[in-house]
């Protein structure tokens, strides 16, 4: 196994094992976020049910971010 899979491996069963009991993503739509948003939408459906991505609008925050975050949340059907 290559160095990308075995990390690629961890940070899914971390991600398996926080689901068991919850995890909420704050959701940027930037490329941190979406890498766990899309990791999380690869897993099986049984195991994202504990799963909420959450994001809201300020006049910091871009509304095309917001677009994104929504957009990423359905490509990976977790909207």
């Amino acid at each position: 196994m290559n160095e990308f899979a075995a990390k690629k491996e961890k940070l899914n069963a971390v991600l398996t094992a926080y689901l068991k009991d919850g995890l909420i993503l704050a959701l940027s739509g930037g490329v941190d976020s979406a890498l766990l948003l899309a990791c999380v939408g690869k897993l099986p459906e049984q195991d994202r049910k504990r799963f909420l991505a959450v994001t809201f609008q300020t006049i910091l925050y871009p509304a095309e971010e917001i677009e994104t975050a929504g957009k990423l949340c359905s490509l990976y059907g977790l909207s």
